[in-house]
C-alpha cells in the first residue's frame, strides 16, 4: 500500500508505524492458538466423555439384560406354582386310578409346550401318587429342602436345580402343598422345570450377538449355559476366573475372561427363593462386540482434531500474507494522519476487503471535515429550533462552571444581554426561595446519575419582578470516563397559565368537596376493568370507611353495607355496566340504631369513541327524610284507621239504607266540596303554568300535575256518585283515544312510586294496536291506575308490568304483580264494595275497599270485565278485557282552532263571589286571559254590597261560589234576584252531584259549574246567559292540516286549546333537541349498544306521544322493547326509527319556519332539512 501525501503533509516517522504493529503477527499467533487450544481440549473432553457415556450405557444395558431374564424365570416358577395348585384344588383328579392321574398331568405336561420335563404328585413321605412319567428317584427328592418347606409353610418352594432326580436331565424342582382345608391335604405338587428349555426361551428375546446366558447352582455347577458349544452344563466353574460369583450376594457387572476363553462383560444377578440364593444367573457379552462403536467414535474425533488444526495452519499464512502487511501499513498511515497530517491518503493495492477498507478510511477523513462543518451548523439550527417551539435554552459547562443562556430563555423572563450572568450560583438565585432545595436536589440526583432525566417546575424572578412557573428539564449531554459529568443541557418551558389553571381546579374540587359536604352527597366512580373504586371524602364519610392510599376493590367499597343490601348493590353495578338504565337504590350502612340509609344513583360513564369507562355515581344520606316518612306512614295508617272505622260503620248502617239515604247524599255533597275547593286552586294553578311555561322544561311537569288533577278529578266523580253508579245510572264518555298516550300517562303516574320501592316497571304494547280507538278514556285510566296502584301497594321486591293484548276489537290489560298474593276465597269477595282481601290486609297496607268495586262496575259498564288470577306469595294478575274499536283520529273543532289571542269576554264586567283566595287567583287569571272586568267578593254579604255600590249600572253577570262565610251563596244570589231580577247568577259549587245542580236552580241561578272550573265550559255559559255569541274560530289556513311527517297537526291543537304558538314552541323545542338523534341511534346500532337503544328509543317514545307523532311513537315502543330483550333485531328497527325522526324533523322544521310569531334558534331549521 503506497501513500499519498495532499498539502504539507509532513513526512511520517520512520519505523512508526512498525514499532506500533510489529507485534500483530505475535498477537494473531497467540489469538489463534488461544482459540485452537480451548477447541481441541473441548473436543478430547466431549470424546471422552462420550466414550465413558457409551460404556456406561452398555453396562446398563447388559445388567437390564440380566435383570429381565431372571424375573422371566421367575414369572415361570410363579406360573408353574399356579398351574400345580390348581391341580391339587381338584378332588375328583384323584378319585380314579394313578394311572388316570398320570394321563391327566402327562397331557398337562405336554400342553405346556416341553416346559416340564415331569409332573407329579407326592404324599408327605414322597411316595409318589401320580405322575407324567416315572419318577427315577423319589426318595432323593423328597430329601430336597424344598419339599419340607412347602409341607410346613403352606406355600410354594423352589427345591432347587437337579438332574436324574424327577426325570432325565437338568431341571428345576418346584414343589405345592394342598390347601390344608382341602380333602387333599398332606399331598404336595411337583415340577420339573426344563432347564434347556427356559435357556431357549430366554436367549431368543433380542440378546445381542455373541451373548451367552447361563445358570449357576449355589454349589458352583452349571446348570444351564445356552449356547453351550464347549458342553459347560453339569460342570462346575471352581477354579476357573468365575469362581467368584459362588460368593456374591447381589447383582454386580463383571469383566473378564468367559469359559470359552473370550473377553467379556458379565452381568450377574442372584436367583433368590423364600429368601435364599439357589443361584445365579449370567448374560455375558464379548467386549470386542460392545465397545467397537466407542473406538470408531474417538477414531472419527481424532481424525477433526488434526484437520482442525491443518485448517488453522493453512489460515494462518494466507492472513499473514494478506490481511496482517495490508493492516500495518494501514496503520502507519493513520498513524501520520493522527498527528496533524489531514492531507495524507492510503492507496489501495488490491480491490479486497482490506482494498475496500482502505478506500473508506480515505472516505471517512473526507467525510469528518464535512461532519465538522455540518456539526456546527446543526448546532445553530438545534437553538433555532427549540427557541422557535417556545423553549429557552441552557448549556451548562460543569469544568469551568459557566452557563450559556439562549435568546429565548432570557426573553421569557424579560432579560437581556448579561443581566442573568453566567453562573449556576446567579441561576439559582433567580429562583424562588421555596423552591431552591427541591430545584437544586433534582439537579444532584440527576447529575450522580440516579435518575435518567434532570426535571422540575418551580418559580423564577422575572425582570419585572414577578415570579413565573417554569418547567426545567435537562440532561447531563457528556461525562468524564469516571462518571463525572462534562456538560449538562437543558430547556426552559413557561407553565404559569397550566399552573393557574390546576389552582383554579384545586379550588373548585374543594368547594365541590365542602359542596358534598353540607348536602350529604359523596361522589363515587368504579372502572369495572382494574376493579377500582374512586370516590369523594364525603362517600368515605357516608360509608364509615377510613381514608387509605391505596385504591378501593368494589367488594372493600361496598363491605360497611348491610349484607342483603350489599348484594342488592353488586348487582345493580353489573347491570350498570352492562348498558342497563339504573333507577335509584336504597341501602342500609352499620346497624341500627346509628345505622345510615343512603340513596344511590349511577350512569355508565363512555369515552369519545362510546365505549363504556366507568360507572360513576353518588349516594346521598336520606337518613332523615327516610325517618320523616316512617313517621307520614304512621300518621297514614292511622288516618286509613280512621276510615276503616269509618267504613264499618257504613256497614253497619247499611240495614237502614232508607233512612240515611239523605244523610249520605248530604255527607257526600259536602266531601265533594271540600275536596273540588282545593282541587279546583291546583288544576286551575296547573293550567297557568302550562300556559306560562310553554317551551320550558317544567311545561311537562305542569302538563303532568293537571293530568294528574283531571285523573283525580274523575276519580273524585266516581266516588261521590258511587250512588249514580249502584243505579246503573253513570254515563260514558265514549270518544276517540290514543291507547298510546293513554299508557304513558299512565305509566308516568305510576312508574315513580314503583322506582321508590324498588320495583322494576314493565309495560309491553303490540305493534298491532290501532292509533285510535272508541273509549271513555277517562274511566279506562281509572281502572288501569287503580289495579297498577294496587300491584304496587302489595309488592315489596320483583316487579309489577302492564301488558297490552289485541284480539279483534276487544283489547285486554294485564296487570301483573310478583307480590303477596291472595287465595281463591280471598279473591271471591274482592270485588264487593267495601272489602279488600283479608282485616289484616287493610290494616297493613291500607285502603277503602271501593277501588276495585267502582272498577269492575266500570268494566263491566265498557261491556267487559277483570279477571283475577293469584297464588299467596307469588303474586297476581288481574286481566281488564274491554271491547275497543279501532275509529278515526278526532277532528278539529272550531273551539280547538281558535287563536290564543282571542279573547272571548272582551267588554264584559264580571262580579264574582269567592272565600278561597287560590280560588280567586284562578278565576282572575283565567278571566282575564279572555278579557273579562272582574271584581271579587270574599263571602255573599261582600258581592251586595258591591252590587250596591254600582247603581244601576250593573255587571254583565255574578259568578257566585256555594259555601261561604257570612252569607252562603244560595241566600246571597235570592238577594240579588231581588235587586236585580234580571242579573244572570251561575253558581260555582266543588259538589258534584245532581241533587246540588237542582238547589241552585231552584235559589234563580241559570247554570251550575262544578270546580275545578274548565274554562272551555265556564266562558261559553257566560256568553250563552249574557247575549253574546262566541267569537269566529281563526282561519284554518292557520294551522296546518292533515299529518305532515307524521305529526296530527289538528289533534295536536285540540289537545293545547287551539295555542297554535305553544305548538310552534313545542316543535321548535323538539327540534333543537333531537336534531343529533337520527345520528346516536345508527351508531348505537352500529356499535350494538342495546342499552344506549333502549335510552333513546325510551325518550323518542315521550316525545312522540307529546307531539302525537304516532309512527315515530310505534317505532320507537318496539326499538326498546327489542333492545331490552338485547334482539339483534333492534338494529335493523333502530335504522327505521332513524329515518322517521328525520323525517319528523323536517315536518317540525317547517313548521317552525313557516310561522312568524316564533323564531327557532339560529341555523336550526338548516340542521334539521
Amino acid at each position: 500500500m503506497r501513500r499519498r501525501r495532499g498539502g504539507n503533509a509532513k513526512p511520517a516517522p520512520v519505523g512508526a508505524g512498525q514499532r506500533r504493529f510489529g507485534g500483530l503477527r505475535g498477537r494473531l499467533l497467540k489469538g489463534a492458538a488461544g482459540l485452537l487450544l480451548p477447541v481441541v481440549v473441548a473436543l478430547s473432553a466431549i470424546g471422552w466423555l462420550q466414550y465413558q457415556s457409551a460404556k456406561n450405557e452398555v453396562h446398563d444395558e447388559a445388567q437390564r439384560l440380566a435383570r429381565e431374564r431372571a424375573q422371566q424365570l421367575e414369572y415361570r416358577i410363579d406360573a408353574t406354582g399356579r398351574l400345580l395348585a390348581g391341580l391339587l384344588a381338584s378332588p375328583s383328579l384323584f378319585q380314579g386310578s394313578a394311572q388316570a392321574c398320570g394321563n391327566v398331568l402327562a397331557q398337562l405336561r405336554g400342553n405346556d409346550g416341553g416346559a416340564y420335563r415331569n409332573l407329579a404328585v407326592l404324599d408327605r413321605r414322597g411316595r409318589v401318587q401320580c405322575a407324567a412319567e416315572a419318577v427315577p428317584n423319589a426318595a432323593a427328592l423328597r430329601a430336597l429342602a424344598g419339599f419340607e418347606r412347602a409341607l410346613v409353610g403352606g406355600r410354594t418352594q423352589v427345591g432347587g436345580y437337579t438332574s436324574g432326580l424327577s426325570s432325565a436331565g437338568a431341571s428345576l424342582a418346584v414343589f405345592v402343598p394342598a390347601n390344608a382345608d382341602s380333602s387333599l391335604r398332606g399331598l404336595v405338587g411337583h415340577a420339573a422345570l426344563d432347564l434347556q428349555w427356559l435357556g431357549e426361551r430366554l436367549f431368543h428375546a433380542n440378546m445381542p450377538a455373541g451373548a451367552i446366558i447361563s445358570v449357576v447352582d449355589h454349589a458352583g455347577n452349571v446348570v444351564l449355559r445356552y449356547p453351550d458349544k464347549e458342553g459347560w452344563i453339569g460342570r462346575s466353574i471352581n477354579g476357573t476366573p468365575l469362581a467368584m460369583l459362588t460368593e456374591l450376594r447381589g447383582a454386580a457387572l463383571l469383566e473378564g475372561e468367559g469359559l470359552d476363553g473370550v473377553q467379556r462383560i458379565h452381568a450377574v444377578v442372584p436367583l433368590v427363593h423364600d429368601r435364599e440364593t439357589s443361584g445365579w444367573l449370567r448374560v455375558s457379552i464379548p467386549k470386542r462386540a460392545a465397545y467397537m462403536p466407542l473406538v470408531h467414535q474417538a477414531l472419527s474425533t481424532s481424525a477433526g482434531l488434526l484437520l482442525l488444526i491443518v485448517m488453522v495452519a493453512a489460515a494462518w499464512v494466507g492472513l499473514e500474507r494478506h490481511v496482517v502487511t495490508p493492516l500495518r501499513d494501514l496503520g502507519v498511515v493513520a498513524h501520520q494522519v493522527a498527528a496533524g497530517e489531514r492531507g495524507l491518503r492510503a492507496t489501495p493495492r488490491r480491490d479486497d476487503e482490506i482494498g475496500v477498507l482502505s478506500k473508506d478510511f480515505n472516505q471517512m477523513l473526507d467525510n469528518l471535515l464535512s461532519s465538522q462543518k455540518a456539526l456546527s451548523l446543526a448546532e445553530r439550527r438545534w437553538v433555532m429550533a427549540l427557541e422557535t417551539a417556545g423553549l429557552g435554552v441552557w448549556d451548562w459547562n460543569v469544568q469551568t462552571d459557566a452557563v450559556f443562556f439562549s435568546h429565548r430563555w432570557k426573553a421569557m423572563l424579560g432579560y437581556q444581554g448579561n443581566d442573568v450572568g453566567g453562573s449556576p450560583a446567579r441561576w439559582l438565585a433567580l429562583v424562588h426561595p421555596d423552591d431552591r432545595a427541591g430545584c437544586q436536589a433534582a439537579r444532584e440526583r440527576h447529575l450522580r446519575g440516579e435518575t435518567p432525566q434532570y426535571r422540575h417546575e418551580h418559580r423564577v424572578r422575572a425582570a419585572d419582578g414577578t415570579w413565573r412557573w417554569m418547567l426545567d428539564q435537562g440532561m447531563v449531554f457528556e461525562r468524564q470516563s469516571d462518571g463525572r459529568p462534562l456538560r449538562v443541557v437543558g430547556t426552559y418551558t413557561d407553565v404559569t397559565e397550566r399552573k393557574q389553571a390546576e389552582h383554579a381546579l384545586l379550588e373548585k374540587q374543594q368547594a365541590l368537596a365542602e359542596a358534598q359536604r353540607i348536602a350529604h352527597i359523596g361522589s363515587w366512580s368504579w372502572n369495572p376493568v382494574a376493579d377500582i373504586v374512586t370516590c369523594s371524602e364525603e362517600t368515605l364519610r357516608l360509608m364509615g370507611i377510613a381514608p387509605s392510599d391505596g385504591p378501593l376493590t368494589l367488594k372493600q367499597f361496598l363491605a360497611p353495607i348491610a349484607s342483603e343490601d350489599r348484594r342488592r348493590l353488586v348487582t345493580w353495578c353489573r347491570d350498570g355496566v352492562a348498558g342497563s338504565r339504573l333507577r335509584d337504590i336504597e341501602c342500609q350502612v352499620g346497624a341500627p340504631p346509628g345505622a345510615r340509609v343512603l340513596n344511590g344513583r349511577a350512569f355508565l360513564q363512555r369515552d369519545v369513541h362510546g365505549r363504556s369507562s366507568a360507572l360513576v355515581g353518588t349516594f346521598q344520606d336520606i337518613t332523615k327524610r327516610k325517618a320523616l316518612e316512617e313517621e307520614l306512614d304512621k300518621h297514614r295508617h292511622h288516618l286509613e284507621g280512621l276510615v276503616k272505622s269509618r267504613t264499618a260503620e257504613l256497614e253497619a248502617a247499611r240495614a237502614e239504607a232508607v233512612h240515611l239515604a239523605q244523610v249520605k247524599t248530604e255527607f257526600l255533597a259536602n266531601m265533594s266540596h271540600e275536596i273540588r275547593t282545593p282541587l279546583n286552586a291546583v288544576m286551575g294553578l296547573a293550567q297557568i303554568g302550562v300556559r306560562d311555561s310553554a317551551g320550558r322544561r317544567s311545561h311537562d311537569t305542569f302538563v303532568r300535575i293537571r293530568e294528574a288533577g283531571e285523573h283525580l278529578l274523575g276519580v273524585i266523580n266516581d266516588i261521590l256518585d258511587f250512588s249514580r253508579l249502584e243505579a246503573g245510572r253513570l254515563a260514558l264518555d265514549i270518544q276517540p283515544l290514543s291507547l298510546g298516550s293513554l299508557i304513558d300517562n299512565v305509566e308516568s303516574l305510576i312508574r315513580e312510586r314503583a322506582e321508590l320501592k324498588g320495583l322494576r316497571f314493565v309495560t309491553d304494547l303490540p305493534d298491532t294496536l290501532p292509533d285510535w280507538v272508541a273509549g271513555d278514556a277517562q274511566r279506562l285510566r281509572q281502572i288501569l291506575v287503580n289495579l297498577l296502584a294496587n300491584a304496587v301497594k302489595f309488592t315489596d321486591r320483583g316487579e309489577v308490568s302492564l301488558r297490552v293484548e289485541r284480539r279483534g276489537d276487544e283489547t285486554l290489560f294485564r296487570v301483573t304483580d310478583t307480590g303477596i298474593g291472595i287465595t281463591d276465597e280471598q279473591a271471591a269477595r274482592l270485588f264487593r264494595p267495601f272489602e279488600q282481601a283479608d282485616t289484616s290486609t287493610t290494616r297493613r297496607y291500607g285502603g277503602s275497599g271501593l277501588g276495585l268495586a267502582i272498577s269492575q262496575n266500570l268494566a263491566r259498564d265498557m261491556g267487559g270485565e277483570i279477571i283475577v288470577k293469584s297464588a299467596l306469595g307469588v303474586g297476581s294478575t288481574f286481566t281488564l278485557r274491554v271491547p275497543l274499536s279501532a275509529t278515526a283520529a278526532p277532528v278539529n273543532k272550531a273551539s280547538a282552532q281558535r287563536e290564543p289571542q282571542t279573547k272571548r269576554l272582551t267588554g264584559l264586567r264580571l262580579l264574582v263571589a269567592e272565600d278561597v283566595e287560590v280560588n280567586r287567583l284562578v278565576l282572575e287569571d283565567l278571566l282575564h286571559q279572555e278579557g273579562a272586568e272582574v271584581t271579587f267578593a270574599e263571602h255573599g254579604r261582600q258581592l251586595l254590597e258591591k252590587l250596591r255600590e254600582c247603581g244601576d249600572d250593573y255587571p254583565d253577570a255574578v259568578l257566585m261560589d256555594v259555601q261561604m262565610p257570612v252569607m252562603d251563596g244560595y241566600e246571597a244570589t235570592r238577594r240579588v234576584l231581588e235587586m236585580a231580577p234580571s242579573l244572570p247568577v251561575i253558581g260555582l259549587t266543588a259538589h258534584a252531584l245532581s241533587e246540588e245542580r237542582d238547589r241552585c236552580l231552584a235559589v234563580g241561578m241559570v247554570e251550575h259549574v262544578t270546580k275545578p272550573v274548565d274554562a272551555d265550559i265556564l266562558v261559553p255559559a257566560i256568553l250563552r246567559h249574557t247575549g253574546r255569541q262566541p267569537r269566529p274560530a281563526a282561519a284554518a289556513a292557520s294551522s296546518p292540516a292533515g299529518h305532515t311527517g307524521g305529526i296530527d297537526w289538528a289533534a295536536l291543537l285540540t289537545r293545547y286549546k287551539g295555542r297554535q304558538d305553544f305548538v310552534t314552541k313545542l316543535a321548535a323545542t323538539a327540534l333543537d333537541s333531537h336534531r343529533d338523534t337520527p345520528a346516536s341511534l345508527r351508531v348505537a346500532a352500529q356499535q350494538t349498544d342495546y342499552g344506549a337503544l333502549a335510552f333513546s328509543a325510551h325518550a323518542l317514545k315521550g316525545l312522540a306521544g307529546n307531539l302525537l307523532a304516532h309512527e315515530v311513537e310505534k317505532l320507537a315502543r318496539q326499538v326498546e322493547k327489542s333492545a331490552r330483550a338485547g334482539s339483534a333485531q333492534a338494529v335493523a328497527e333502530a335504522d327505521q326509527l332513524a329515518q322517521a325522526v328525520e323525517r319528523l324533523l323536517t315536518a317540525l322544521a317547517d313548521r317552525v319556519g313557516s310561522d312568524g310569531n316564533t323564531e327557532p334558534s339560529p341555523g336550526l331549521v338548516a340542521r334539521a332539512r
